[in-house]
């Protein structure tokens, strides 16, 4: 691998290029809503037992016990690696298009659009970015190593491809359908008739399978991880539900967005029919559908499973690579070099333009999650000073703290977007009492809700923080969350 990157440094330093200007604006360590938790808990421990994240558990454990790292000094770590790693992802997909012929340009775009897709922006927001991005690399070498058997039989790479996605589940077990979609186009170019494009499924399913069955067990029946323990077989009807929010909310993207998204995947999708209705191809119809129904039935499968009961972004990361993986199966299975040769220029432009809009959307996420982190910090360093102003007065120590709700209590604050993923600190059960105990170096209790609190707080309506929205008694801080 090494020798690869030396021969082709262009090929890599554009990558890194197509990372930088995606992720580039998160340079500066901004901590999510969670992390607020995790500062104030044993990190190490919230991955293995809460999450079951084994390989993480072990580098946080590494940090907090042996190198005793701040914990922005890790924010700033994972960063660093999941750069590195995001854009030797890409250049490794990238290598492989090239080795099949696909022009090194068009190559370094489809592959961005599969790693670096719309949904990978959440990687890049949390403290465990170069861990979610080691996953994903782990990923692409599997991929790599299975269409190498897929091309020459070679059963040394069939048995690596196991050991990589072995080790991409004990760190993040959502990606490992990206491992799937990957392979889609090529399970189809390396299969001379039916019996071998089934032989080439099983082979896929079963790597996939063996992986996610050693996370599975390890993760639920060793680890005991706490976000499996309540799990139920069978959300269709959440994932539909979850399906509708996406498309019609504003909790992922705004509507500009959408409709941006649903134009791209309109024209990529359109694109794709042109080509197997020109063939008057009925097998390259259904090959088309073949690869968005795998796709998205890969990509909701811990889903259906009861693996996982939530729907972030980053857990049905897979499912965005569908627009990549489908230039992929033009390119290799459609003769679509021939048409790229004429209309080369056009659809070099919109790929540019795809990657434009996505590169101005991230820049926007970032921004606004910088501007509701600064704000949760004043507002958390303002009512620790009003803490420590009353027990200078007053002699008391605030020990329990109690949150409550205004009349419309909002997750963000006025003149700035949120997302699912960029919440106020103050928003949640799991940050609104540690990012206190964080900026104070305290560590406060929980109190006891009282319900008169609770209707005075409740016929109120703040659009700013005000002291009025602390009331102390004795040792609580009586808080509302406007």
């Amino acid at each position: 691998m090494i020798k690869k990157i030396c021969e082709k440094k262009l090929l890599l330093f554009s990558s890194f290029i197509a990372v930088l200007l995606l992720f580039g604006t998160d340079a500066v360590s901004e901590f999510a809503t969670d992390t607020y938790s995790i500062f104030n808990n044993s990190s190490w421990e919230s991955m293995i037992y809460a999450n079951g994240r084994l390989i993480n558990g072990i580098v946080f454990f590494i940090f907090e016990n042996f190198l005793k790292l701040p914990q922005t000094t890790v924010y700033e770590i994972s960063y660093c690696i999941g750069l590195v790693l995001a854009s030797l992802s890409v250049f490794l997909l990238a290598d492989l298009l090239i080795k099949h012929h696909i022009e090194e340009k068009i190559a370094l775009i489809i592959s961005a659009f599969c790693i670096l897709n719309i949904f990978s922006i959440e990687y890049f927001l949390f403290i465990e970015t170069g861990l979610f991005f080691t996953a994903i690399f782990l990923v692409v070498i599997a991929v790599r190593q299975t269409v190498d058997y897929l091309e020459n039989g070679d059963k040394k790479r069939f048995i690596q491809s196991f050991l990589f996605m072995i080790l991409a589940v004990y760190i993040y077990q959502a990606v490992l359908g990206l491992y799937i979609v990957l392979n889609l186009p090529f399970i189809i170019k390396y299969s001379k008739n039916s019996r071998s494009f089934i032989k080439n499924n099983l082979i896929v399913a079963s790597v996939y399978s063996v992986g996610m069955l050693i996370g599975l067990i390890t993760t639920k029946f060793l680890l005991k991880s706490q976000r499996l323990e309540e799990n139920d077989i069978g959300g269709i009807r959440l994932i539909l539900d979850k399906i509708k929010e996406v498309l019609i909310t504003d909790r992922y993207f705004s509507l500009a967005m959408r409709i941006v998204l649903i134009f791209v995947a309109l024209l990529i999708a359109v694109s794709c029919f042109v080509f197997a209705w020109k063939k008057h191809d009925l097998k390259s119809i259904l090959l088309i559908f073949y690869i968005v129904f795998l796709v998205a039935f890969t990509s909701f499968l811990p889903q259906f499973l009861g693996i996982i009961k939530s729907f972030e972004m980053r857990i049905v990361y897979p499912s965005a690579s569908v627009f990549g993986v489908l230039f992929i199966h033009l390119m290799l299975n459609c003769n679509a070099m021939e048409l790229l040769e004429r209309k080369k220029c056009l659809v070099f432009s919109i790929m540019i333009f795809c990657f434009i809009i996505q590169l101005f959307l991230f820049n926007h996420i970032f921004i606004c999650r910088y501007k509701v982190n600064q704000a949760d910090k004043i507002i958390a360093e303002a009512i620790i000073g009003r803490i420590e102003k009353y027990e200078h007065e007053t002699g008391e120590n605030i020990t329990k703290i109690v949150f409550y709700k205004d009349m419309n209590a909002s997750r963000s604050y006025d003149g700035v977007n949120t997302y699912s993923f960029i919440y106020k600190a103050f928003d949640k059960v799991w940050s609104d009492l540690e990012i206190l105990d964080y900026y104070s170096g305290r560590k406060f209790a929980r109190g006891e809700a009282l319900e008169e609190y609770r209707v005075l707080f409740s016929n109120n309506d703040w659009n700013s923080y005000s002291e009025d929205e602390l009331i102390f008694d004795g040792d609580t801080l009586h808080l509302c969350c406007f």
